[in-house]
């Protein structure tokens, strides 16, 4: 307590009222509870005393205390604290106890509080709520002024209003006029029936309140009328504190309409900025409110910046705004405690900047919290601000946006809502801010306000349709992964909805950089550093390879499942890649699987469907395998593709063929060939909590949130697998199976499949399977070259497994109309309104990587690895449809959109090793037609999986390419024989610069135990430098007990080099040589690691010999400007800092015309590519890419 407040407590304790200049402050806690300095401390029983002059004034007192400040929560496993939880402008100590009522059935139980004061007029803030439990409908009247608080709580629930756990501090300011000296403070039920901006009309007598609406946009549930909760209903009177201060008038107001000056010196600049600010000219009326110098005009410029912030028409910047603003106030307030003013702004400035705050924050790891609860924390500051606040208009919109954040899928309550808001206030504000606009209109303008992309179907305007349809199609998804790495991406590699939700949209970008590697460096970068930062984040138990937070299978098993066979793809022969994935492996086998000496049927099951790096939740509701259990192990067969990991093939397949056989059983009526939905482990009977026969349905109290069939393309996938990888007919029962059923299905004329089975079960299971194996089906076929369920794959196909039927059916490509509209025409909400990254992607988005691919890209993600092939050096102007891909033959049409000719690489996965091709390659007519003629001829030999072809492409023309094996190829033997293989990465090299020592990591990395194996250091960035040292490992065994395997080499003497290359031979053909060498750097000029990042271009289209300001990152001397991915000396590019440069445009450039932009570091990093037009009618982008 400072020397004034001293003194104000202690006038009060003297004389039983307050001065008319002096302010008094009451904490409300049980006694124990912490006070807050200033405050006078008043417990539950501290009832009115005329000697005290104040107290409580029965029979309306408070029943109880509660002290919130070692509260917590427990969000699945994550300990969340109160100063976590609750926004921290109205986090106190004051505010984070408080006395209540008992109100377990509604009753309304008041509480009245009297100070006694001098008689005046008093500025009363009275904060309500209880951080330890969410309050509603609390009616706050100060001296008969009254204002309501429909909710104290922050609502971080994405798809509903009535679920909240956590409560809030709402601060409540009433004028009270006290011509008798008492201030009266009653916090009571509201009963009124009013109306609430955020909620509409409530329910009277502190009822819930209920809407019905028309949920008609979700992808997930049929257009119906629905009611949910908005409000709950009233559940007892809470009590923080009371502060009374004398009354002061801000210096700005809104009086019908007009900012009016209230209490401000009379000045002729501020009314000059005042009427700017009433005509509509905002950026005057800021430039204005900015000169205002005066100290005396010091809190009205702060409020005027408030102003300027909280209009609608005013979306850029307003943090920045608030922030200055709050710094202003802050500083008034020290220098005059007593201008209360001040105090009164200042409070308003901090509940809007942290509203605006959490919003930013989002859920990145340095927030602490996920996406969901900074944004209901955004939304409950929003809610508490009352009419006359500066932002409660720019609160409006934000709270719409905060709430349509929280579900962009569209199909909840929350969503609803938040466009039902919009819809109102679009006739206010829709043509001034365009969230407004968008979120009542799903209405936006690509025009950089604040919204833009490019237009890739009118770049690729001149190509054939299926080459434009692919190549738009991609360059948008990548367009929308680059947007998300340059905008959101933190230095710790989360991207703003929480690492646990990142995780579910972070393999696309891997997927997409797999199929065209080098085209988007900025997608790779971002998978990458996602990758390394979750693994990094205390999220994964690191020697378990698997998430240490116990939790439901379909969320914990993410971090490892969605990654680690992305990573090993993504970066071919990784050390690192192959090491997470024996640890991984290894915790599967150890720790989730049953055994099979326990079964009654000798089958190896999941323990449970609830797990952890450490744990099983054996013996409890959850003891049961469910489909969804594959996630866990949708990585491991990339590591028996790799090497042939025997270690991997015994536990993978003893769990696969435990299904299939599960499968072939009818007991309760499952008809043979149809997994069941759930298993309960230690009988072997289908169902939940012992085996109750529910082999169809969802069971959430069971683990199992979904009902047969989603999830069963995960066992589809796994018993595609087992059959590529040993042969073993028995596999392939389940694809048998579904044609039978389907036939059935066809058969009985398509009938409805209901919930729940009936008679005939064959027909019943049809109708729910249907399509659910064609991708699987279709990488058996990629991977094995056989074709099994060959009329259900013909009656089923869709997408690229129907082009892959029919290779000259254009109408296949109709597929991916639909993913890409949803994309364009919802591009805010998967950018700059996207937040639940999670819900970013659209169902059928990965049909387009298919194409590029040559595997069904879902199926190969769920554990079936069948991509056919991977792409090199074509640039973003590229498309390629992989019409046939087998073990022994390629076929592919190309078009390359820009005019020359660009000599591209292909590395082939598929194709049998050992074996001599021949390519053939020409123009084609069209779309899955063979050369005509045929222009290229070049033979190989596939030694390895990764070799590859260099092939140049002309420009502009279909170019199709086929590959034959030359004479018969022997048979693939099954399974395949572990492999050798060894690994170095740049992270195994250190160097001692004190002792002159040279440390190296080698890694076994195949399944083969070596020997004699090289290991030789060069100075310099390649094996061309002077040889400095080498070693020869005797021996280096293999982690067949998927336990990793390396040798640490110590070498002395080696003297200090800017760079160290390590290159390692061994006498046996190897898995790959992608690993078997590494550089690093210790000192000098070393390449960059990130990609440059292009921002914003100023202006946004030019003509030529003009000049374009470029903003972004990663730019420095060596970045040059490239067009269409080539270099070009029509560009010049200036580097002016890291994040800036100047692009001078050739004067003999032609025009009109459009650039395709990107820069391009020394070592080969790639911006991405941002259109730059000539003219403005060429204009495909706005020049700001995120505001």
């Amino acid at each position: 307590m400072n020397p004034l407040q001293v003194a104000i407590a202690a006038l009060w304790l003297a004389s039983g009222h307050l001065a008319a200049a002096d302010e008094v402050r009451f904490d409300f806690q049980p006694a124990s509870g912490p006070l807050e300095p200033g405050f006078i401390p008043v417990t539950e029983q501290g009832l009115y005393d005329p000697a005290t002059g104040y107290g409580f004034v029965a029979p309306n007192v408070p029943a109880r205390a509660v002290d919130g400040s070692n509260k917590t929560w427990n969000f699945f496993g994550r300990i969340v604290t109160v100063e976590q939880a609750v926004p921290a402008s109205v986090l106190s100590s004051a505010t984070v106890d408080a006395v209540l009522t008992d109100a377990a059935r509604g009753d309304a139980v008041a509480i009245v509080f009297r100070a006694d004061v001098e008689p005046g007029d008093y500025d009363v803030t009275v904060w309500v709520g209880d951080v330890t439990t969410p309050r509603f409908r609390l009616a706050v009247d100060v001296n008969s002024a009254v204002q309501t608080v429909t909710r104290a709580d922050v609502n971080d629930r994405r798809g509903t209003f009535d679920q909240t756990v956590i409560g809030d501090a709402v601060p409540v300011r009433l004028r009270a006029a006290a011509p008798d000296g008492i201030v009266l403070v009653t916090v009571n039920r509201d009963d009124a029936a009013g109306p609430d901006p955020m909620f509409g009309t409530l329910t009277a007598n502190g009822a819930p309140t209920e809407w019905t609406f028309l949920l008609d946009e979700s992808p997930l549930t049929p257009p119906g009328m629905q009611t949910a909760v908005l409000v709950p209903g009233f559940n007892g009177v809470a009590l923080q504190a009371i502060e009374i201060e004398p009354a002061a008038d801000p210096p700005l107001l809104d009086v019908n309409g007009q900012l009016t000056i209230l209490a401000a010196p009379a000045d002729p600049g501020l009314q000059q900025a005042v009427a700017f600010f009433n005509s509509g000219d905002l950026a005057a009326a800021e430039s204005v409110f900015q000169a205002l110098s005066a100290p005396a005009l010091a809190n009205a410029k702060a409020a005027g910046l408030m102003w300027v912030a909280g209009h609608p028409a005013r979306f850029t910047d307003e943090p920045a705004l608030l922030d200055q603003a709050v710094q202003i106030l802050a500083a008034q307030v020290i220098a005059d405690p007593q201008d209360f003013q001040a105090k009164r702004l200042l409070l308003e400035a901090r509940l809007a900047t942290d509203a605006e705050r959490y919003r930013a924050l989002l859920g990145y790891a340095a927030a602490g919290a996920p996406a969901s609860e900074n944004l209901g924390r955004s939304a409950a500051l929003c809610e508490m601000l009352p009419a006359d606040h500066p932002y409660f208009r720019k609160c409006r919109v934000l709270w719409l946006r905060n709430r349509g954040g929280l579900d962009p899928n569209r199909n909840t309550v929350s969503w609803e809502r938040a466009q039902f808001n919009a819809g109102e206030l679009e006739l206010l504000w829709g043509t001034v801010n365009p969230h407004v606009h968008l979120y009542a209109t799903d209405e936006w303008q690509n025009n950089g306000m604040p919204w833009s992309r490019t237009d890739w179907n009118q770049v690729f305007a001149g190509g054939p349709d299926w080459a434009r349809t692919v190549a738009a199609n991609l360059n948008s998804w990548l367009d929308l992964f680059e947007w998300w790495t340059i905008h959101r991406q933190s230095v710790d590699g989360d991207i703003g909805g929480g690492w646990t939700d990142d995780v579910e949209i972070i393999p696309a970008f891997g997927l997409l950089a797999l199929a065209l590697r080098g085209a988007s460096d900025v997608t790779a970068f971002g998978f990458r550093s996602f990758a390394d930062g979750i693994w990094n984040s205390g999220i994964v138990d690191q020697s378990a390879a698997f998430q240490a937070a116990f939790a439901d299978v379909e969320h914990v098993a993410e971090a490892s499942g969605n990654l680690l066979h992305i990573s090993l793809l993504e970066n071919h022969g990784d050390p690192e890649a192959i090491e997470r994935l024996l640890n991984s492996t290894r915790t599967m086998r150890d720790v989730f699987l049953s055994d099979p000496l326990s079964s009654p049927l000798g089958h190896t099951h999941f323990i449970a469907n609830h797990m952890s790096a450490t744990t099983i939740a054996g013996g409890t509701q959850y003891a049961n395998d469910i489909p969804l259990n594959a996630r866990v192990t949708q990585p491991f067969p990339f590591l028996e593709w790799y090497a042939g990991h025997p270690g991997v093939t015994e536990p993978l397949e003893r769990w696969a063929r435990s299904w299939v056989e599960d499968a072939d059983r009818t007991d309760d009526n499952k008809p043979a060939g149809v997994f069941p939905n759930a298993l309960w482990t230690a009988t072997e009977q289908f169902g939940f909590d012992g085996g109750d026969g529910n082999w169809w349905a969802q069971n959430n109290g069971g683990g199992q949130f979904d009902p047969l069939p989603a999830r069963h393309e995960y066992l589809y996938a796994l018993a595609g697998w087992r059959y590529r990888w040993s042969g073993d007919p028995s596999f392939l029962d389940p694809f048998f199976s579904i044609e039978s059923h389907t036939n059935a299905w066809l058969a009985a004329g398509r009938p409805v499949s209901g919930p729940i089975p009936a008679a005939p079960f064959d027909v019943w299971a049809g109708g729910k399977l249907r399509n659910r194996a064609i991708g699987p089906l279709l990488n058996v076929w990629t991977s094995t070259g056989e074709q099994p369920a060959a009329a259900y794959m013909a009656r089923f196909a869709d997408g690229y497994a129907r082009f892959r039927l029919d290779p000259t059916d254009l109408a296949a490509l109709g597929a991916l109309d639909g993913p890409a509209a949803q994309l364009i025409a919802k591009w805010p909400y998967r950018t700059t309104e996207g937040v639940m990254t999670d819900r970013i992607l659209v169902p059928g988005w990965a049909d387009v990587v298919s194409y590029y691919l040559g595997a069904e890209a879902i199926s190969l993600f769920i554990g079936m690895p069948a991509h056919a092939v991977s792409w090199l050096n074509t640039s973003r102007l590229f498309a390629a449809a992989v019409s046939d891909a087998t073990p022994t033959t390629f076929g592919a049409s190309t078009y390359l959109f820009s005019p020359g000719p660009r000599i591209i690489q292909m590395r082939f996965w598929q194709l049998q090793t050992g074996v001599d091709y021949l390519l053939e390659a020409g123009p084609a007519a069209g779309l899955g037609l063979a050369p005509q003629p045929v222009t290229a001829s070049i033979p190989f030999t596939m030694t390895r999986p990764g070799d590859g072809v260099s092939l140049e492409l002309p420009g502009q023309t279909t170019f199709a390419i086929r590959v034959q094996p030359i004479g018969v190829p022997p048979a693939a033997s099954l399974p395949p024989p572990p492999l050798p293989d060894i690994g170095i990465a740049a992270r195994d090299i250190d160097y001692d610069a004190g002792s002159q020592t040279l440390a190296l990591r080698v890694h076994n990395t195949g399944a083969v135990d070596l020997n004699n194996v090289q290991v030789t250091v060069f100075a310099g960035v390649d094996d061309q430098g002077a040889q400095l040292a080498q070693r020869t490992i005797a021996a280096l065994p293999a982690p067949l007990d998927l336990v990793p395997r390396f040798t640490d080499l110590t070498l002395p003497a080696i003297a200090p080099q800017d760079t160290f290359t390590v290159v390692l031979t061994s006498a046996v053909d190897e898995v790959t040589l992608d690993n078997n060498q590494a550089t690093r750097w210790f000192a000098g000029a070393q390449p960059p690691a990130a990609p440059p990042q292009i921002t914003a271009l100023q202006p946004a289209f030019t003509e030529p010999g003009g000049v374009v300001t470029l903003t972004g990152s990663g730019f420095n001397g060596a970045v040059q400007a490239l067009d269409g991915g080539q270099a070009t000396t029509q560009l010049t590019l200036n580097v002016l800092t890291n994040d800036s440069a100047e692009l001078n445009i050739s004067p003999a450039i032609s025009a009109p015309g459009v650039i395709l932009l990107s820069l391009a570091t020394g070592n080969g990093l790639e911006s991405n590519l941002v259109p730059l037009a000539l003219t403005q009618q060429d204009l495909l982008f706005s020049d700001s890419f995120e505001q």
